[in-house]
């Protein structure tokens, strides 16, 4: 088995407004890896689990792929197929077997089960097959992650002469209704040899994300939290009145805390406005790629408003913004029009202003474009003409 260091630092993507379990899954693509090395940072990983794929064996590698990996709703984890688990040396057959078979003992010499399944694009029968595999096997509510794997030229030469990889194939109408079905448009309007992520829940077309190289060979990077009850880091209020506290909290189930304040316990008290900032380690997991166990540093924050509360009766958010996550617009709307101009602020997750602007009165709705952003987490501030600010959080990839 390859022997390489893997460091995990890992930024928090969240969703959700509960407590309770969360899990971080992320891709890395490589389009046209220019060597083995690079081979092997085609992967996954959720929780730090790594599942990478470096195809062997006759003619395997030379033909491009669909990595899919399947996480179930309930439990967070991803399904398997067969092998030996290093972990405990026992044979496992997670699931059915679909895709490709990672046998015990093989060209490759696997000896342990791969968490996501492998399926030939240019063969017609084995897009029928995925297509039936997401239709009528894959549970609604499942989250579904797939990844290309597109052969270079490069890694087949033989001292003399270069091998020919196979290339992406038109898609089939099958595969692409099934697609469609997922919400994942325009598949069949992206080149051939660019790589691609796509994420979602199946049901849920709120839930896709996708990431498209614009190269054969760009890197292509995802992360996502699928979270079955709560954020990692939440307030019992964001907006204070002068001279009262609020308490912000970690999720329970870290092993350690490190607050930007200098605290280590859990929750702290607040009073002043600012970003408050929480890292954290959720579990040390198990690397296939090195053999090693490797600590989830998992990162976020809060922004805590103080406003002067003379005559105010009572503090709500002001607005709404849909959609959230987004990767292009924002719609913001307001619950009642502001009488006069309000200025609208974008934060980064460590509290950088991004963007300003001012909100005209009498506007009941206001769209901003982010298609400029980078992926990540950022607040949108919005503060009226008595001081009053509203602030809220957006995902944007």
């Amino acid at each position: 088995m390859r022997k390489k260091s893997v460091a995990f630092i890992l930024s928090l993507i969240f969703a959700g407004n509960c407590f309770g379990q969360i899990s971080l899954l992320e891709c890395h693509d490589k389009g046209w890896p220019s060597s083995l090395d690079e081979g092997y940072t085609i992967l996954y990983s959720l929780n730090c689990e790594v599942q990478e794929y470096l195809a062997c064996g006759g003619n395997s590698i030379l033909q491009p792929q669909i990595l899919v990996a399947i996480i179930s709703p309930d439990s967070c984890k991803p399904w398997g197929t067969p092998g030996i688990n290093p972990l405990t040396g026992l044979s496992e057959n997670l699931q059915n077997n679909y895709g490709q078979l990672n046998n015990t003992i093989g060209t490759c010499g696997r000896t342990r089960p791969w968490n996501f399944f492998l399926w030939q694009q240019s063969n017609p029968s084995s897009m029928t097959l995925l297509s039936n595999f997401i239709e009528s096997t894959v549970p609604t509510g499942s989250s579904i992650l797939m990844y290309t794997w597109i052969p270079n030229p490069i890694l087949y030469y033989n001292g003399s002469t270069f091998s020919t990889p196979g290339s992406f194939s038109p898609w089939q109408s099958d595969i692409l209704s099934t697609f469609q079905n997922l919400g994942f448009t325009g598949l069949d309007t992206i080149n051939l040899s660019h790589p691609w992520i796509f994420f979602c829940k199946k049901g849920d077309l709120s839930s896709v994300q996708t990431v498209i190289g614009t190269q054969p060979d760009d890197d292509l990077n995802f992360q996502t939290l699928i979270c079955t009850d709560e954020a990692f880091i939440f307030s019992n209020n964001t907006t204070l009145c002068e001279g009262d506290t609020a308490i912000v909290h970690g999720n329970s189930d870290l092993l350690s805390y490190q607050w930007s304040t200098g605290n280590t316990t859990s929750s702290i008290s607040v009073a002043e406005e600012g970003y408050y900032i929480l890292t954290g380690e959720l579990d040390s997991t198990y690397s296939y790629a090195d053999s090693l166990y490797h600590p989830c540093i998992y990162t976020d924050s809060i922004f805590i408003n103080v406003v002067s509360c003379t005559g105010i009766k009572e503090i709500e958010n002001l607005f709404s913004i849909y959609p959230n996550p987004t990767k292009e617009n924002i719609n913001i709307t307001f619950k009642q029009p502001f009488s006069k101009t309000a200025q609208l602020n974008i934060y980064t997750l460590y509290g950088v202003l991004k963007e300003s602007v001012l909100i005209p009165p009498n506007k009941n709705t206001f769209d901003i474009s982010v298609s400029g952003f980078a992926s990540g987490i950022y607040f949108i501030s919005v503060k009226t003409e008595n001081g009053i600010t509203s602030s809220q959080k957006v995902i944007i990839f």
